[in-house]
């Protein structure tokens, strides 16, 4: 957005302090002493008025004499199958008429979808080609005809040229491609029945006064306005490569005037398009909002590029839809690449084409007929578009439910008489002999073809998450951010414009946009963040990102154990990894890593479980507990002898039960007549006792561990007591100051005030063991994936989080691998360990400081999300994020459980507001906060209503707790 300053940074709010004051009293003048005239010493700067410049523009109310201001008519939209079907007599033969044409009658589907297979239908671009096309075929009978869809059930059209009430059209449509398909002549036809039935009209008075800021009904004059917005679009030429969404891209012949980047693999590329959406103000009336959107598309082999065939094989770098494949003569039998390979090939859409190599016998006749030789080559090539990939729902057929069969030799079905594998039915039926018999088959809509034979075809690619394309897009949001987006939405809208019939389907609606410029509005600035780092040091935003790098973090955690798994199968880059990660962790950035601790990690194999198999997601869980065991043994039980060597122990935190409280301690490893561990804590009382000793005279007592120094006879507390690497020593508090000493041994302090050496103890017990209580190791765990495999990865994170119970941080050995500065790669992994290791006590984060406008009060902030189960009995997953402080840093997450719906139930937004409030209070020192901010995803236009209800539920919760 772009914006005019006004002069002294005006401000209206409140009285007193004439420019730059207002908001208390007294005091300014030119200036106003900073925030306000009456804030004294206060000079945060407050936040900038401006005119910003919007994506909005104005709709506009022709009122053209020549158009009938009739309004717009609504139909719901029944779409039905329809086919022509041969009459045939009692015995089955055709009929015919008198000139011996066989008779055909044309059969509509009653038949109603079922929930999963209309969502499919409405998912595809069909509804959109039937309705295009059934218009297309109307202009020729009448020219005036014409409907706007929503790609759903509703289409709307001016009332003055609106269709019959419950018209039906019979439409004929290509069953998987466009009628301007290059091979659309090789695709079969489909037919439906279109119904459009009148439900209501909208006069023109009320859709003007809408429009026009002057009240009325703006919830359907919106959704009338948005359904015309899309349909108006895709008439004119636009690409809605997602039916569902508004989203629509530019023709690719406009894609030329957008400067845009391709991916690395040349198998993506980017489309530019615009999001538009109607905006309803009660005093300015009705706006178009246009967002500058770009889509990552995948490549359509048939149409783009002169012979740039994108086959989802790609034999040169051995790889299927993307996803790396070791090629050594056999099938693929590592089921985590298995997984991958049918995870991306689920996001693609498919062309299937090869060329018939046996001779049918005709191609001599066919050249004395004059067909050329180019004409007989394309007969025999076999083309079916867009195809995607299903499970087999053949009852008969041995691969019955699978989608990839792993090798052409493994399906075999009846012909002929016999049993015949795909390799043998090419070969024999059409003279193709398969390239890669030893690659799998795919089931496309419904039949199963050699990889070799299939291409990608042109579609939205799903999850645009690889790191190429996700650079690209912001390169692209880069290249038009600040001022540069208004320009960007304005030369949008003028190539929008200009497309086919866009402004004069709109005029027969009596409707106009405001092209020439967009609407200015008045705004306040906030202030750029400065994120405040260790030791006092800020950081300001270069091209729109925080560089971290060589930042101290403001208030940096505690590593004490680390534990490493190893699926990376390169031990040497594995090592490096986790080497540099712990250095730039501690050295940059400020984690304290203990001096054991960073003596066991030296030999990473004391904590290591490196996976040397194939079947990596079947074993993970394994491997993950493999890794966990070791590094217990290595700082629980000290089976490296680091911690006896110098003296020391493991600190750690334990729970006990299901007890909330989270307790520091120091782990004593277990005697050799125990299996359990010993526990320290650091507290007085009962649970300060660390054995249950018995002495030689037979006298028993709870003593608590001491250690003795070489330097005074005064007894030093475990937790006073440490060994630095840097100097090579013991440490120990004494007169409140850390400082060198020897150690001397250990000795025990009874209840009583005597003190028993070692020797004289005949029986010791621990006071407190793991038996009871709950011992945090390792602290987190590092683990080293081969590459970002999506199905690896969350697999991974499952069986960690839910089986294990101990935080992970991934890393990807291949993305450090390609880094030129792998401490930058490295800053990223401790940022994210340092949030991960931050506990209630300690408050880990890596830099202070605050959103503008959240931390001028207690604000309390709230983003709240739903997911939705299929099926009509399913049920809807409310998700709730509470930020618990001014820098919107630490959340508390909830989540509910309700019948499938839209909305929230009144009890579940006062259930979850009520946690959101006392979470947010009990973090902040039982103040409550004075406002309240609510995101809430994925309410639509229709749900302003509801909202209004939800309010009303915050209301009623607030109202319950102030109580």
């Amino acid at each position: 957005m772009s914006y005019k300053k006004r002069p002294y940074g005006y401000d209206s709010r409140g009285s007193g302090g004439g420019y730059g004051g207002g908001r208390d009293r007294g005091g300014g003048g030119y200036g106003g002493g900073g925030r306000g005239g009456g804030r004294r010493n206060d000079t945060t700067p407050r936040p900038t008025e401006c005119y910003v410049a919007t994506n909005h523009n104005k709709l506009l109310v022709n009122g053209d004499p020549n158009v009938p201001q009739d309004g717009i008519t609504l139909f719901k939209v029944m779409i039905k199958d329809a086919k022509w079907e041969v009459q045939k007599n009692e015995e089955g033969v055709p009929l015919r008429d008198e000139s011996g044409k066989v008779i055909r009658r044309f059969k509509v589907f009653d038949r109603e979808r079922s929930d999963e297979s209309t969502r499919r239908f409405l998912r595809s671009p069909k509804p959109w080609r039937i309705i295009k096309k059934m218009e297309q075929d109307q202009k020729k009978l009448n020219e005036r005809f014409m409907l706007d869809y929503n790609g759903a059930e509703l289409a709307i059209a001016p009332s003055h040229v609106a269709p019959e009430d419950n018209a039906e059209y019979r439409v004929c449509i290509k069953q998987n491609c466009d009628e301007d398909d290059p091979d659309a002549d090789k695709d079969k036809n489909r037919w439906y029945v279109v119904t459009l039935t009148k439900t209501h009209a909208i006069p023109f008075a009320t859709i003007a006064s809408a429009i026009q800021g002057r009240g009325g009904n703006t919830e359907e004059i919106s959704m009338v306005v948005n359904v015309l917005l899309k349909s108006l679009a895709i008439f004119s030429g636009m690409i809605s490569l997602v039916p569902t969404s508004s989203v629509v891209v530019f023709p690719l012949a406009e894609q030329k005037h957008c400067t845009l980047r391709e991916a690395a693999n040349k198998r993506k590329f980017l489309l530019s398009g615009v999001n538009q959406s109607a905006v309803f103000s009660e005093q300015e009336g009705a706006f178009v909002q246009t967002d500058s959107i770009v889509v990552w598309a995948d490549k359509e082999y048939f149409q783009i590029g002169s012979g740039d065939t994108v086959k989802v094989f790609d034999d040169q770098n051995n790889t299927i839809a993307g996803v790396r494949i070791r090629v050594d003569g056999g099938p693929i039998t590592d089921m985590i690449t298995r997984s991958e390979v049918v995870e991306a090939l689920s996001k693609l859409t498919y062309n299937v084409c090869y060329h018939i190599k046996k001779p049918s016998g005709r191609e001599e006749d066919m050249l004395k007929n004059g067909k050329t030789q180019d004409h007989i080559a394309e007969m025999r090539r076999r083309v079916f578009k867009n195809r995607s990939l299903t499970s087999d729902k053949d009852e008969a057929s041995m691969s019955k439910g699978q989608k990839v069969v792993w090798s052409c030799h493994d399906h075999a079905f009846d012909y002929n008489g016999g049993r015949i594998t795909v390799v043998d039915y090419y070969q024999e039926k059409y003279g193709i002999k398969i390239q890669y018999p030893h690659m799998p088959l795919l089931n496309l809509s419904g039949a199963w073809y050699p990889v070799e034979f299939v291409y990608q075809a042109f579609g939205k690619t799903k999850d645009a998450n690889d790191d190429d394309m996700v650079k690209g897009a912001l390169q692209h949001y880069d290249s038009i951010a600040g001022t540069k987006l208004i320009d960007d939405v304005r030369k949008k809208r003028k190539m929008l414009s200009d497309l086919g019939c866009f402004r004069d389907r709109l005029a027969m609606y009596n409707l106009s946009i405001e092209e020439k410029k967009t609407t200015e509005v008045k705004a306040k600035v906030l202030s750029v963040p400065e994120p405040e780092f260790g030791n006092g040091i800020k950081v300001r935003p270069t091209n729109g990102a925080f560089t971290l790098q060589n930042k101290i973090f403001a208030k940096p955690a505690t590593l004490n154990s680390l534990a490493v798994v190893d699926f990376s199968g390169n031990q040497l880059v594995c090592d490096e990894l986790v080497g540099t990660v712990c250095q730039v962790a501690e050295e940059k950035h400020g984690i304290l890593i203990p001096s054991i601790t960073k003596t066991i990690l030296r030999r990473l194999d004391n904590v290591t479980k490196r996976y040397e198999g194939r079947n990596m997601a079947d074993d993970a869980l394994s491997v993950i507990k493999c890794a966990i065991e070791r590094a217990r043994d290595a700082y629980i039980c000290d089976s490296t002898g680091a911690f006896w060597e110098k003296h020391v122990w493991f600190e750690t935190t334990c729970f006990l039960g299901d007890e909330e409280k989270i307790h520091k301690c120091l782990i004593l490893p277990p005697a050799s007549t125990s299996n359990y561990a010993g526990i320290m804590f650091d507290s007085s009382g009962d649970i300060g006792f660390t054995h249950y000793i018995t002495t030689a005279d037979g006298r028993k007592c709870n003593a608590r561990l001491k250690v003795k120094i070489k330097e005074a006879d005064t007894l030093i507390d475990p937790f006073d007591f440490r060994y630095n690497s840097d100097n090579g020593y013991n440490e120990a508090i004494y007169n409140n100051e850390w400082v060198s000493v020897g150690f001397n041994g250990y000795c025990y302090e009874c209840s009583d005030g005597r003190v028993v050496e070692k020797q004289d103890i005949a029986n010791s017990e621990f006071a407190h063991s793991e038996r009871d209580w709950k011992i945090d190791c390792p602290d987190i765990m590092l683990v080293v994936l081969p590459d970002k495999g999506k199905a690896l990865y969350d697999h991974v994170k499952f069986v960690s989080n839910q089986c294990s119970g101990v935080q992970t941080q991934c890393a990807s050995l291949d993305t450090f691998n390609r880094q030129r500065n792998k401490e930058q790669y490295s800053t990223a992994l401790a940022t994210k360990m340092n949030a991960k290791l931050s506990t209630v006590e300690d408050g880990a984060i890596a830099w202070r400081g605050a959103v503008d406008w959240v931390n001028q009060c207690h604000t309390l902030v709230i983003g709240i999300g739903m997911a939705h189960g299929m099926g009509r009995g399913a049920e809807t997953i409310v998700g709730i994020s509470t930020c618990l402080d001014g820098q919107c840093f630490r959340l508390l997450h909830s989540a509910y459980v309700q019948k499938k719906a839209d909305t929230l139930s009144k009890d579940a937004m006062i259930d979850l507001f009520t946690e959101s409030w006392k979470g947010y209070c009990n973090a902040n020192g039982n103040v409550e906060p004075c406002r309240i901010l609510v995101y809430r995803d994925g309410m639509s236009d229709g749900n302003f209503t509801k909202a209004d209800d939800e309010i009303d539920s915050i209301r009623a919760a607030i109202k319950k707790l102030k109580l």
